[in-house]
């Protein structure tokens, strides 16, 4: 998402709630930033990941 440029932030937040997401810089050759983020997907019948996502759409 254009308003957020680095997932670091949201993923530092989730971890603040017991939810872990990997910033999408762990994933690029050259760790530049980057607004995407992983997550384990045996993880979405957990309602808390899409409740704090939703909470971060507007955060920024």
């Amino acid at each position: 998402h254009a308003d957020m440029p680095d997932a670091v932030v949201t993923s530092n937040k989730a971890a603040e709630h017991d939810i872990l997401l990997g910033p999408g810089h762990l994933f690029k050759p050259d760790l530049s930033a980057t607004p995407w983020m992983r997550f384990n997907v045996a993880y979405c019948g957990d309602e808390r990941v899409f409740a704090f996502l939703d909470s971060q759409r507007f955060a920024a």
